[in-house]
């Protein structure tokens, strides 16, 4: 390649142009298109920024994230076809939040309400189901053994 460049054939440039030109238009204008050459990452990094953002909203959808990232349902659906899905990557963000507020906040007496609140479920119980369903135990028993100094989940939790 550099030997064509010296030699004045520049006609791998164009692609790459265009690829860059993309990429940043993606970024900087929300680009509808922002799904070709690795846009799929940028808007699920856009998506969790969002969802970060808003994590206390019990009714945060895919219709909200797709309007506020000016991007179709299609798109972000795609986008999140192979990372199981938008509202299973919404519901890991959720669980992820309370998992570190609970590490740091412990079993107290309505804390568990509050944090289930704060990270955006509508019900204790459906949050006690989701938290022990992703990390093995109770949102109780975590806080206890956070608060003990007891190792809770192997690495904590998985990467999102």
């Amino acid at each position: 390649m550099l030997a064509e460049f010296r030699t004045g054939n520049h006609r791998h440039l164009e692609p790459m142009s265009r690829i860059a030109r993309h990429v940043i238009r993606a970024s900087l204008l929300e680009d509808r298109n922002a799904t070709l050459y690795g846009g799929h990452a940028l808007l699920r990094i856009r998506t969790r920024h969002f969802v970060e953002n808003n994590i206390a909203s019990p009714g945060l959808n895919v219709g909200d994230i797709a309007e506020h990232l000016n991007t179709s349902r299609a798109t972000l659906y795609r986008s999140f076809k192979d990372h199981g899905g938008v509202r299973e990557f919404i519901n890991r963000v959720r669980l992820e939040a309370a998992r570190k507020m609970l590490h740091t906040m412990g079993p107290q007496r309505g804390h568990l309400l509050y944090v289930a609140h704060a990270c955006g479920f509508s019900s204790p119980s459906h949050f006690s189901r989701a938290f022990k369903k992703q990390f093995g135990m109770p949102p109780g028993a975590f806080a206890l053994r956070s608060i003990a100094g007891v190792p809770n989940v192997p690495a904590d939790s998985p990467e999102l």
